[in-house]
């Protein structure tokens, strides 16, 4: 069993596979669950809203680069990204 299936399951998400920035009642399990929960969850949401708004008013231009291709890691485990190529 996979972590990242559960995000696929139609009762949870409908159309998982559309980004909806206005989706309703968002659960995810970015972070695990339960006993599991990820030790360092709290540390991570504060760096993104800290960090997120103060990169963003630095660079208000700040765009994918054209061309460049976002790209996954390739982690059982762990998702994310491996590069994102920006420009500014």
């Amino acid at each position: 069993m996979s972590l990242f299936g559960v995000h696929y399951d139609p009762e949870m998400n409908p159309d998982p596979l559309i980004f909806d920035i206005e989706r309703k009642n968002v659960q995810h399990f970015a972070f695990g669950g339960g006993a599991h929960y990820c030790l360092g969850a709290g540390l991570g949401k504060a760096q993104a809203k800290i960090a997120l708004p103060m990169l963003f008013e630095r660079f208000p231009n700040l765009a994918f680069a054209p061309g460049r291709e976002v790209k996954h890691k390739v982690a059982p485990a762990f998702n994310g990204y491996g590069e994102i190529w920006l420009v500014k």
